[in-house]
């Protein structure tokens, strides 16, 4: 499910200012608003002005791409 979420995000990064998409993204939705919230303002600050595009681009056009996510199975 994650990495459903990623890569629906990685078209969408507008979607991490929503709190309900914030919520169902542990790190986030374990993390305080106020921590949040300066990366919350310049992520909505640089989608305003084009700066988000400009940046991360190639992005956009990757097929696949590694955002560090790991499955670990143990028998124990």
């Amino acid at each position: 499910m994650a990495g459903r979420r990623v890569a629906r995000i990685r078209c969408r990064a507008d979607a991490y200012l929503a709190p309900q998409v914030r919520a169902g993204i542990s790190m986030l939705a374990q993390t305080g608003e106020d921590t949040l919230a300066p990366g919350l303002t310049r992520l909505a600050d640089d989608l305003t002005t084009g700066r988000w595009h400009t940046r991360y681009a190639e992005l956009l056009t990757l097929d696949t791409i590694d955002v560090g996510y790991r499955l670990l199975v143990s028998d124990l």
